[in-house]
């Protein structure tokens, strides 16, 4: 052993501190922490077709819209039919 450890186990008993030795000396960072958003998947959305019918429960038997450029006229049996010109 080293003649400087002898002394220093000497002195402090038997065993030599780590602050004497110079052990590591961990340095205290001052940075943020960082937190982490989650991201976003960018999946393809899925798309619904809308139905083009209209829907007959809506309305009133009797009434009379424009679809395509034709007049249509709801039935009793709530049926769209086309009204004769």
């Amino acid at each position: 052993m080293n003649s400087k450890y002898k002394n220093l186990m000497i002195q402090y008993g038997g065993y030599i501190p780590f602050s004497i030795l110079g052990g590591v000396h961990k340095k205290k960072s001052h940075k943020k922490k960082i937190s982490h958003k989650k991201k976003k998947s960018h999946k393809k959305k899925i798309s619904h077709k809308k139905t083009k019918r209209v829907l007959s429960n809506k309305y009133s038997i009797g009434t009379i819209i424009r679809k395509n450029n034709k007049l249509m006229v709801l039935s009793k049996k709530r049926k769209w039919v086309k009204l004769k010109e």
